[in-house]
């Protein structure tokens, strides 16, 4: 049985993460999805299957950060996700990536589990995607033929 995938699409501060964080899933599912603080300066990634929530990027230094932008952005924490997606996906029938954009296109961040997740039987796939990225995460990732639907928000 092939996967479902849906991408959850709008500008920055459109709404993905509410959509995704609002989604009645089928139990169990995995995935992460990310909050900040007010100001947008700091950033943390939640697991969904344990709970669990960890510093992902910052405004401000972070020692064995790596600079992306304006943030420092710590790799151990991406690598942390990947390894909580990766060994949830079997078990899971579903899971949510918040989001794959600019990180992934450049070959880090989430795509590892993000292609994994993409080669797991039966599963459905939500990610949250920018609209601005749209074209350049579905040729990156070739989707073009892979999607079930897009939500615009």
């Amino acid at each position: 049985m092939f996967n479902r995938l849906t991408l959850i699409v709008s500008p920055i501060g459109g709404g993905k993460t509410r959509y995704l964080s609002n989604l009645n899933l089928p139990s169990p599912h995995c995935g992460v999805v990310t909050s900040s603080n007010i100001e947008k300066t700091i950033y943390h990634i939640k697991d969904l299957a344990g709970g669990e929530e960890r510093l992902l990027l910052s405004e401000a230094y972070l020692p064995n950060a790596r600079r992306f932008g304006r943030f420092f952005v710590l790799e151990e924490t991406f690598d942390w996700a990947n390894e909580r997606i990766i060994s949830n996906l079997e078990a899971s029938k579903a899971v949510v990536f918040d989001e794959i954009g600019r990180i992934e296109i450049e070959g880090w961040g989430l795509k590892s589990s993000f292609l994994k997740a993409l080669r797991t039987p039966a599963i459905e796939i939500y990610a949250a995607v920018r609209d601005t990225l749209l074209d350049q995460v579905l040729k990156t990732f070739d989707l073009e033929e892979r999607i079930s639907r897009i939500i615009r928000l």
